[in-house]
């Protein structure tokens, strides 16, 4: 039998997580029937589960009604959505290693879009192009510091519509340095590309690349290719190039505040232009970056990590049909906390140490072992319902 110290436990992990939620977010105790370790216990089986809050305790022998819960996470909440969003991203710096914090590193930031398809005057959502049958979403702003094949979420911001671009980046920054990670370059997803953008990213210094997005007109029999269309087509050669255009980013009307064109906006990027190996271009605009084609592909590529943010946002997401922003951003912010707290188990706990040096050994616990993990020890504790009333007679090779 291999010694305790030397085994990391279902047993152990899952208290441990419940304690870091309870404790960053400062759950209080809701009456006798809904103390705050239960709700952290409910949250984090919902996140594993894709699960809501009101369905699951429906389904657990040892929880209050789905109203009582309801109640207890509004009373748990704090008034102000940045109160929250303090209190998640503590929670976010406190599971960032050591050596993260001691240099700078390349940061990844993403843009996630939830889409939303009711009342358009719900306030708090955001405005995009057409996905999933809406234009209307409730979206994110993460940025991740990458090392050595592991990601932390080290900023989160709600973004709301109207809000600037450059005052998400900034905060997303801000974050990042008061948890000690300060940036050595910037991988953008392609929900950050516009001139305004651009320019606040140059005029700040920061080296960084993203996607460019194909606009204008293709070449013809008769007429060349326009905008950045040039770009992707098969005669431009792997290397880098100078685009620029001219910009009327919208803004919101001070009187009226309907969006309308602003100021010209001229702006000067750099393009990346490489190919992959079946021939499609990859095209990137970036700047204070002066790497072969093939190096910025393969460190973009590191902005995805062991598995896309997206979806590893989206695997440990409980459900939920409440319009209140501040339950959306929690819900958001439990499941970012449980993915870093599965990259410090494997950085901490479960690399394999020569020196300084550590190597990942990621099939050992995969992050769906460890929503299997919180469903066993959770829905043993809280008596998950494993039977159901037919009202009817059950077949004799059901019975057991």
């Amino acid at each position: 039998m291999r010694p305790h110290h030397c085994t990391l436990r279902a047993a152990a992990v899952t208290p441990w997580l419940v304690s870091l939620l309870t404790d960053h977010l400062a759950l209080p105790d809701f009456r006798a029937s809904v103390p705050g370790r239960l709700l952290a216990r409910l949250l984090l089986l919902a996140s594993a589960l894709g699960r809501s809050l009101s369905g699951l305790c429906g389904k657990l022998h040892k929880a209050p009604a789905a109203e009582t819960v309801r109640t207890a996470l509004r009373v748990a909440l704090p008034a102000a959505l940045e109160e929250l969003r303090q209190r998640l991203t503590a929670g976010l710096h406190a599971l960032v290693p050591a050596t993260l914090r001691r240099r700078k590193v390349a940061l990844a930031a993403d843009l996630h879009l939830r889409p939303f398809y009711g009342d358009r005057a719900t306030p708090g959502l955001y405005k995009g192009k057409r996905q999933a049958g809406t234009k209307r979403f409730y979206a994110y702003a993460t940025l991740a510091g990458l090392d050595r094949g592991l990601r932390f979420t080290v900023g989160l911001v709600p973004v709301g519509n109207g809000q600037p671009l450059t005052a998400v980046l900034q905060a997303l920054l801000d974050q990042a340095r008061a948890a000690g990670v300060g940036p050595r370059y910037l991988l953008l997803d392609r929900g950050f590309y516009a001139a305004q953008v651009i320019r606040w990213l140059q005029q700040a210094r920061l080296a960084f690349a993203m996607p460019l997005i194909r606009r204008g007109k293709p070449a013809g029999s008769r007429q060349a290719a326009t905008g950045t269309q040039r770009f992707f087509s098969a005669a431009c050669r792997p290397g880098w190039y100078r685009y620029g255009w001219v910009a009327r980013p919208r803004q919101a009307d001070p009187q009226t505040g309907k969006p309308r064109k602003g100021p010209a906006l001229a702006v000067t990027v750099s393009v990346c232009v490489a190919r992959s190996p079946s021939g499609k271009p990859w095209v990137f605009a970036a700047s204070a970056l002066g790497w072969p084609p093939r190096l910025l592909v393969r460190r973009y590529r590191q902005r995805f990590g062991i598995e896309t943010s997206y979806r590893q946002l989206g695997q440990c997401l409980a459900q939920t049909t409440s319009k209140e922003r501040r339950v959306r951003l929690l819900l958001v912010g439990v499941a970012l906390g449980l993915r870093n707290a599965w990259a410090w188990l494997h950085w901490e706990v479960l690399a394999q140490r020569a020196g300084r040096r550590r190597r990942l050994r990621s099939p050992l616990l995969t992050l769906d072992d460890l929503k299997l993990w919180l469903v066993t020890v959770l829905g043993r504790a809280l008596q998950l319902i494993l039977e159901i009333e037919t009202g009817q007679s059950v077949p004799q090779e059901l019975r057991a």
